[in-house]
């Protein structure tokens, strides 16, 4: 547990000293997450100078984790457990923005005959084989005292889940929005979800060390930018919902569903999160859990 404190608080401290630094360009890797659209919307806005930041976005976290550690991008979005993932293989990183904490973002969507986890039972359930998906999955079932080796799993990356449901090829399916909804629009069934773990799955920015020490204001200005866009969400909803609808293209009530299910920190509970990272709810079996997964 000291680890994952370290990794908070000596972030804290560096982008507290920010000293003056040549600017740089700055290779962000994101996944397919509404959680991680508000760093695209400020770049929209002009925040962040699409020549200085760029945004790439791949298709699941295994890729962006395999990007990072090849050093094909100098910071990462990911799940605090993916980060955790990365200090355990002694990648030198560091956690310097909370981008949100899942509140039923993050689900299990079975079939429409299977009403309960304990359904799930020799049956084949669809995830993206990452820390997050492994986790969820693994806590759903702990949590209905069902074996995990009583389950069979297929590694589905999101793109495909919807097709894989449609076809039954898979009973059950773990994902994150919007192909959560996508799914119980088609009568599947949500038998868990975060809201039910709240405080256990949070998503983070993730810089690599060596960067974060030479560029220390490019990445302030990726903290600022993204502080900013949050606070319209916090203080000013309406307003958030309407960009980030025209930015991806749908309708404001679809936008404001999802969000829903996100908490956003603000600066504030930002910087004590950062300060006490132990604080998470459950987290005893948080990290019980993790150490099963990750070891």
């Amino acid at each position: 547990m000291s680890s994952i404190k370290y990794l908070f608080v000596a972030t804290f401290c560096w982008l507290s000293a920010c000293h003056s630094t040549p600017d740089a360009v700055m290779r962000i890797g994101t996944n397919h997450w509404i959680g991680y659209a508000p760093l695209y919307l400020a770049q929209s806005q002009n925040m962040l100078n699409p020549q200085q930041f760029r945004l790439l976005e791949f298709s699941s976290a295994n890729i962006v984790l395999r990007a990072f550690r090849n050093e094909q991008l100098d910071a990462a979005a990911l799940t605090l457990d993916e980060a955790l993932l990365l200090l355990h293989s002694d990648d030198e990183v560091s956690v310097v923005l909370i981008f949100d904490i899942s509140n039923g973002a993050d689900a299990i969507v079975s079939q429409p005959e299977i009403t309960q986890i304990k359904q799930l039972q020799d049956k084949r359930i669809g995830l993206e084989q990452n820390v997050l998906g492994s986790y969820l999955l693994k806590r759903a079932l702990d949590i209905s005292h069902v074996p995990s080796d009583s389950v069979k799993t297929l590694d589905l990356e999101m793109s495909k889940q919807l097709n894989a449901f449609q076809q039954k090829e898979v009973q059950a399916v773990v994902c994150y929005e919007p192909v959560c909804s996508q799914l119980v629009s088609l009568r599947g069934n949500k038998l868990f979800d975060s809201h039910k773990i709240m405080g256990e799955i949070v998503d983070v920015l993730v810089v690599r060390n060596s960067y974060l020490e030479k560029n220390q204001k490019i990445v302030q200005k990726v903290v600022d930018a993204y502080l900013k866009i949050s606070s319209v969400k916090i203080h000013h909803p309406e307003v958030f919902y309407q960009q980030m609808a025209k930015m991806l293209q749908t309708d404001v009530a679809s936008i404001q569903q999802f969000y829903q299910k996100i908490i956003y920190p603000s600066g504030a509970e930002m910087k004590d999160f950062i300060q006490n990272p132990l604080r998470l709810k459950n987290t005893k079996k948080y990290f019980q859990t993790l150490c099963l997964i990750i070891i």
